[in-house]
């Protein structure tokens, strides 16, 4: 029966978050998390940044020049990675999901056509190792509309002033996958993939619960096993 409830709210979901978005999108992203949205959604990735990893300096870099017809001109840096790692005349890309690195940088290619040149938007992670003061205050110099920039504790320790579009994720960890679903409880994903506007409401908070965060089924069936423990210890 829990299968059943599962795959039923997993269907509801997924219907629901492809009405909610209005029009197509391009998420540059430093890493994965811009890729979950795509995957969650079931639609064709309109970026280039997807399964790979790009560094603090260098993804602004990448950034500030996206639209130069050289923007997606890659070459072999020749690292001793285990996995393939670009280079172009802006920034190093790490193929972290890729074990070729012809097929990395043809699908880079292939998909950076797909962008949506109308419907641009950013997410920076600012807690991420190698990001310091002078990138925050690089993006707060950038002041890219409909962006968004994440940090926690460590950012806290080391910079007081205000950060352009942030966004405080409680429960911060590295892998941008799972930061997808940790970061979307503190912002409306869906308003900001529409408007670019960061809010968050009640309405969203229980909608995202009940219905999107993927965490939700696992905290509900431990809570069953434990009142089923309890129930087994009184009878």
């Amino acid at each position: 029966m829990l299968r059943n409830i599962y795959n039923h709210r997993n269907k509801i979901s997924k219907n629901l978050s492809k009405r909610l978005i209005k029009d197509k999108f391009t998420i540059i992203s430093d890493d994965c998390w811009g890729g979950q949205i795509y995957n969650q959604l079931e639609i064709p990735y309109y970026t280039p940044t997807v399964g790979l990893w790009i560094g603090g300096h260098d993804y602004i870099q990448f950034i500030e020049n996206l639209s130069k017809a050289n923007a997606a001109n890659l070459y072999n840096a020749n690292s001793n990675e285990t996995y393939p790692v670009g280079q172009s005349a802006y920034a190093k890309f790490h193929f972290l999901h890729y074990k070729n690195f012809d097929i990395a940088v043809n699908t880079f290619q292939r998909r950076y056509q797909r962008i949506n040149w109308n419907k641009l938007l950013y997410k920076i992670d600012l807690e991420k190792p190698g990001m310091n003061a002078d990138h925050i205050k690089k993006w707060n110099e950038m002041k890219l509309p409909n962006s968004i920039a994440f940090y926690s504790d460590r950012v806290l320790k080391e910079w007081s002033g205000d950060i352009h579009n942030g966004v405080y994720i409680k429960n911060w960890v590295l892998d941008g996958a799972l930061m997808f679903d940790i970061s979307r409880r503190s912002f409306n994903v869906f308003k900001w993939l529409n408007t670019g506007v960061i809010n968050k409401s009640l309405i969203y908070a229980m909608m995202n619960f009940l219905l999107f965060d993927p965490t939700t089924d696992r905290k509900i069936l431990y809570k069953i096993r434990k009142l089923r423990t309890k129930i087994a210890r009184i009878f």
